[in-house]
Formats: C-alpha cells, sequence, structure tokens
C-alpha cells in the first residue's frame, strides 16, 4: 500500500482519525492508527521473526484458479514463512486455501510441494507428501467433537502413522503425541480422553492444527473463522 498509494486516509469504528500523503506513513505509524495504539514487539512475536529470503521454496502455486472464484493466481511459500491472503466474505480466499489442498478440484493450474512434480491438487496425494488442511468448519469439517483429543488428533493418521503394518492401532503413540501436543499448544482442559466437545473453540482449533502437525508436515493451508486463508510452513515468519 505504500508503494501504491499517493495518499492514505484511515478510517476507525466509522470515523476519519487520519489523512495523510504515503510518503510520510510508516507501517508502524498506520498500525497505531488503524488499531489505536503503538504497536508491542512482543505482542507479534518480533524477536522470533527471521528473514527467510534466502530459504527454499516449499511450496509453489502455478497459475491455479477456480471458475467463479478466483484468476490465476501464482505464488511460492519459503521455509518458515507465513502467507496471508484475506478478502471480504466470498470474495474467493477460503475456496483458494481448499483448491492449494486439493479439497476442490482447481479449474487450472498447478501446485508443486519442495520441488517435486507439479500437478493438479488432490487432498490424499497431498497430504501424503506433506500438506496439512486446516479447514474453517471445525465442528462440521474439522472434527468429530464427542470423540477425544487423542483420536481427533491421529484422526488422519488411521492408515500410516498411527497403525501398524498389520493394522494394529498404536494406542500408546496415539496418547503420547496427543500429551506432546497438549503441552506444546498449550490446550486449555485437555486431557488425550477429554471429549473435544468440552473444549473452548480456540482449542479445539488447536487439536486440528495438531493433527496436522503431528504428520510431519512441510507446508499447511488454512482457512480461518473469518474466512481468511493462508498458506504456511509452521514456526517462523517472513520480515520481508
Amino acid at each position: 500500500m505504500l508503494e501504491l498509494s499517493d495518499h492514505i486516509h484511515v478510517l476507525r469504528d466509522g470515523a476519519l482519525v487520519s489523512s495523510l500523503a504515503a510518503s510520510e506513513a510508516t507501517e508502524l505509524l498506520l498500525h497505531e492508527l488503524m488499531v489505536g495504539r503503538e504497536r508491542s514487539a512482543d505482542f507479534y512475536y518480533e524477536d522470533r521473526q527471521l528473514d527467510v529470503s534466502g530459504a527454499g521454496t516449499v511450496l509453489q502455486v502455478s497459475g491455479l484458479s477456480l471458475r467463479g472464484a478466483f484468476e490465476p493466481i501464482d505464488l511460492h511459500v519459503r521455509v518458515g514463512e507465513i502467507i496471508g491472503v484475506g478478502g471480504l466474505l466470498d470474495s474467493g480466499e477460503s475456496r483458494l486455501g481448499k483448491v492449494i489442498a486439493g479439497v476442490l478440484p482447481p479449474s487450472a493450474g498447478a501446485v508443486a510441494l519442495l520441488g517435486g512434480l507439479a500437478g493438479s491438487p488432490e487432498i490424499g496425494a497431498s497430504v501424503a507428501a506433506g500438506l496439512g488442511y486446516v479447514p474453517a468448519e471445525r465442528l462440521a469439517k474439522g472434527m468429530i467433537a464427542p470423540f477425544s483429543v487423542a483420536w481427533n488428533i491421529s484422526l488422519g493418521s488411521g492408515g500410516d502413522r498411527a497403525t501398524t503394518r498389520l493394522g494394529f492401532w498404536r494406542t500408546r503413540r496415539e496418547i503420547q503425541v496427543a500429551k506432546d501436543y497438549i503441552e506444546s499448544l498449550r490446550i486449555r482442559s485437555a486431557q488425550p480422553d477429554t471429549a473435544c466437545a468440552r473444549l473452548s473453540g480456540g482449542n479445539q482449533q488447536k487439536v486440528v492444527l495438531s493433527r496436522a502437525g503431528c504428520r510431519a508436515i512441510l507446508a499447511c493451508s488454512c482457512s480461518t473463522t473469518q474466512r481468511a486463508a493462508s498458506t504456511l510452513a509452521p514456526r517462523k515468519k517472513s520480515t520481508g
């Protein structure tokens, strides 16, 4: 916005709070004008953000489109980078996340993981290759709420990581994985055998994230409850 704009008007709570030339504005100033307070480095974990401009590409999207939703899109996600795509309701950003993951078939375009062959994404193959998908509608499409935290975390791994070669369920491993994610993601009021229906919405979403994370994913396509889709490689954020 600073590069493309000549003049910037900032609205907050239905009122014009500032009008200034783009040359006079900075990212920090605009943030303060928009939210009404100075940006806190601690709040945004700025000490954890690393420059990933030289990192390798983990996810490549080329010419991806969905008729009636969005035009061809190109993007690449580097190791340790988070890319967010936002828009108004039904502007296509949520469906972009679904198409990247292979939940919806694209009209055209291809997706490649970690330099592999580019092709039309398909959810089963994408998950096997290391792509995680976190739906926005966690209760309808992200979990089975009456079932336990441990069961929901292992839900996507019944055909490989959560079972033996003979098809026996690895119960001890399932419980240990659940304990690890309850601790690392700070899933409150949860034990491995706690029903997900008893958790708050935010903690339920952490369970869904755990299911993707426990598969040692390369990248993750997430749709938030605000209908904004993002594609991310967890733990680090780009400063570029």
